[in-house]
């Protein structure tokens, strides 16, 4: 790890700025937000997201990510053996 003001896990308080700072991209998207109905979101399983605009519909989705999650750990495991 860089010995830095800003390495949190090795100096003792705040660092002296702040650690990240929003592109013009993301105040922009603040500024004038899409319209939508979608309130939820969770990861896709392919570095994405997916988005629902009711909460049954979320539910579905966060079983989808549980699911890829168990299939996930389950190779990492049987790789070890």
């Amino acid at each position: 790890m860089a010995e830095t003001p800003y390495n949190t896990y090795r100096i003792d308080g705040l660092p002296p700025g702040p650690i990240a700072n929003p592109g013009r991209a993301a105040l922009a998207a603040v500024l004038d937000p899409p319209s939508t109905n979608e309130l939820f979101f969770v990861a896709n399983g392919q570095g994405g997201h997916v988005f629902a605009s009711t909460y049954e519909e979320h539910q579905r989705n966060v079983a989808k990510w549980r699911s890829i999650e168990r299939q996930r750990a389950a190779a990492g495991a049987g790789a070890g053996k």
